[in-house]
């Protein structure tokens, strides 16, 4: 030991030499200095206790950080830095094996199973607890504890950007680095851990592979690759052990593989049989303990992938282990997607392609702008029962969620439920590469959107404004007065000012509302399809026994038919009802400017102050009010869907780019194809309305 200590203290002459030749390349003498330092003091951390030696590698970390928190990611001089310490220990090869020694005693001494196996996987069973876990640490933090190897990395390296510094740097540099710190004799040390790790992997993901719930959903998961993988991890760990690894190795990597195949084809099940967060939770839990048992296998064999690669991935993932927000979007994207193709199945029947498709739409929105007339009478009349906010509220929401039921039963249709639903329609045609996309039947798509839009609005004001006038009529000829009195007439003309009022900012809140009505839709259909509600109700005896097997079964198909509708009309009844009330009890007064309902409530004001007043300057600036109402109200509730159902497509911003300056160039060349329906069908993009079969179907389902 005293001749080791003798020899590493001649080679300070040498590292003085060297420091001075380094002087030139760094930014300050100070740098140097602290390289100095940290390498005079690596000889005698070796031989100090665990914390010392932590604290000595948390120094040296900070060197390369260039002193400043967050800088590692992204300032070009800590790969400069790096590349100054692997040319120092490159020239002092006694201070190069003291750093490895100490990295190898670090990593002998802590327990590395919990980062080989734990990092970026929560102790929670499910999504809502694995939520709640990682709220819970953010706020009240984990006891440290100091041989927990884990912990120690998340502490050098919090940041996913620290991973992605490593994953960026030079091959070249890569190498030089794995030799000089000698991590390959570091792995080693991790060994016994990293088969400990190992065998904790797939015995998890054999629990989530072989569990009831995911067994009935899919058969793939019932086979044996889960239990196959389990034995051959433990045949590698014996073969490991006694110097045979070739054929054990084989047999991991051909049951990771088999159980990464059967997880695939769940997903796909799913895709038909409906998705649950708690489902697609376990499911990429099961692939990724898969992929992280692979990229330890690989980094036990040399030859394989460098070591540093599978010490990035760990670093990425024990940070995203600590990020609520990375967990949900993980679990939520499979069913966001889903939630948005149901929306987009509804939304291809409110796409038009004839002239005779756009007047049905004129007319089943002529339909619902019927309904809404009454829906304007239940309101008002709420509005001067001056009821308790609560009852207030649960009655606007009845009101609202009533009329949309009936709407949706009839088959009638209300322009601003449409945008939301043929968003997500549209997104569907934006699947695939880039190369594939087929953008000129997309904005063929716009287009027809675009026109049935405008022929729903057409269709509701043409009906709402003659029906509430005639309503009123019935009014003072029962009443002998008009529904409203001339200063709430005047009143309704004030709050639909587009200047004085707050009209346009409750005209972007009830877009909003709108496209959340939307998603109330794709989920309830979602949740049936999942539950397999019709089949448990065509299957009942108790529902056989009352209405027959017959009926039982019609009313299964009503329920898989009507669901998305039903669900849609309820949510967004409650939301346009409920929100304000709910609001107003906080002591924040919002108001909802839906366009067809607010037309109907100018036309009763304008009603009770009679024809003279018909085009006076309120009138005039409430119906500017109006087209205001209707622009923003399809512009965020169709801007909001559509970006959802991008996202969910995984549709780059470079194809989003192409699509709208084709949808611009179109505009320009052919600005009437937005606004009226051609007298016959036009192609359409594939798996559009204009596929095989779908024009015989299409009037029966227009408004559905």
């Amino acid at each position: 030991m005293d001749q080791a200590r003798r020899l590493f203290w001649e080679q300070e002459v040498s590292l003085r030499l060297l420091l001075e030749q380094l002087q030139p390349r760094m930014r300050s003498e100070a740098m140097v200095k602290d390289l100095g330092g940290l390498l005079s003091n690596v000889a005698d951390a070796v031989a100090r206790p665990l914390a010392e030696r932590a604290a000595w590698l948390e120094q040296l970390v900070g060197w390369l950080r260039s002193g400043r928190p967050g800088a590692f990611a992204r300032d070009a001089l800590s790969v400069h830095r790096l590349r100054v310490l692997c040319e120092a220990l490159r020239a002092l090869p006694l201070h190069a094996a003291a750093v490895s020694a100490l990295l190898a005693s670090i990593v002998s001494e802590c327990d590395g199973v919990d980062l080989l196996a734990e990092a970026g996987f929560a102790s929670a069973q499910s999504f809502l607890a694995d939520a709640s876990d990682r709220l819970l640490r953010k706020c009240i933090p984990r006891p440290r504890d100091p041989r927990d190897l884990g912990a120690l990395v998340g502490e050098l390296f919090p940041s996913r950007r620290d991973a992605d510094f490593f994953d960026t740097l030079p091959p070249e540099l890569v190498v030089e680095l794995e030799q000089v710190l000698g991590l390959r004799a570091t792995l080693s040390a991790l060994r016994d851990p990293a088969l400990d790790a190992m065998a904790v992997l797939a015995a998890r993901a054999c629990a989530i592979g072989v569990s009831p719930d995911l067994r009935e959903r899919s058969s793939e998961l019932a086979d044996d690759p889960f239990f196959k993988l389990c034995r051959a991890v433990d045949a590698f760990a014996a073969a490991t052990r006694a110097g045979r690894v070739t054929s054990a190795s084989a047999s991991v990597q051909a049951a990771a593989a088999q159980c990464r195949w059967g997880i695939a084809a769940a997903h796909e099940r799913m895709e038909v049989l409906g998705v649950s967060v708690d489902r697609v939770w376990r499911l990429d839990r099961a692939a990724r303990l898969v992929e992280r048992l692979g990229a330890i296998l690989s980094a036990l064999d040399a030859a394989k992938a460098p070591a540093l690669q599978l010490f990035s991935s760990l670093v990425r993932e024990r940070a995203a282990d600590q990020s609520l927000r990375d967990l949900c979007r993980r679990s939520l994207h499979t069913l966001t997607r889903k939630v948005v193709e149901r929306n987009g199945e509804s939304g291809d029947h409110y796409i038009t392609e004839t002239r005779a498709e756009w007047h049905d739409m004129i007319s089943t929105g002529a339909g619902g702008g019927l309904l809404t007339a009454f829906t304007v009478l239940v309101k008002v009349a709420l509005y001067v029962a001056a009821l308790p906010l609560f009852f207030e509220g649960a009655a606007s929401s009845a009101n609202y969620a009533v009329s949309f039921l009936l709407m949706h039963l009839f088959g009638f249709t209300l322009a601003t439920k449409q945008p939301a639903m043929t968003a997500a329609a549209l997104a569907q045609g934006m699947r695939g590469p880039f190369a594939t996309l087929e953008v000129e039947a997309i904005v063929d798509r716009v287009a027809r959107l675009t026109r049935s839009q405008l022929a729903a609005i057409l269709g509701n004001l043409a009906a709402v404004i003659p029906t509430v006038i005639l309503l009123d009529a019935f009014a003072r000829f029962f009443r002998g007065r008009p529904v409203l009195s001339p200063a709430s007439a005047e009143h309704v003309l004030q709050s639909l000012h587009p200047l004085h009022s707050l009209t346009l900012p409750y005209a972007v809140l009830t877009g909003v509302l709108l496209f959340l009505g939307s998603l109330g839709a794709g989920w309830l259909e979602n949740w049936v399809v999942f539950r397999r509600i019709p089949e448990a109700l065509a299957q009942s005896r108790r529902l056989q026994r009352r209405i027959g097997a017959a009926r039982a079964q019609a009313f299964a198909n009503f329920v898989s038919r009507h669901a998305a509708g039903i669900g849609g009309s309820l949510a967004l009844g409650i939301l346009l009802g409920g929100v304000p009330s709910l609001c107003r009890v906080f002591g924040v007064a919002l108001e909802v400017r839906h366009v067809t309902l607010s037309t109907g409530t100018l036309a009763l004001a304008a009603s009770a102050l009679g024809s003279a007043h018909a085009f006076s300057t309120p009138v005039l600036w409430a119906m500017l009010g109006i087209v205001f109402v209707a622009v923003l109200n399809l512009s965020v509730s169709f801007a909001l869907a559509l970006g959802l159902a991008l996202r969910s497509q995984a549709a780059s911003g470079r194809e989003q780019l192409s699509i709208a300056r084709a949808l611009f160039a179109r505009l320009r060349r052919e600005p009437l194809s937005f606004l009226i329906a051609p007298r016959e069908a036009t192609d359409s993009a594939p798996g559009g309305p204009s596929d095989s079969g779908h024009q015989s179907s299409k009037r029966a389902t227009l408004c559905r």
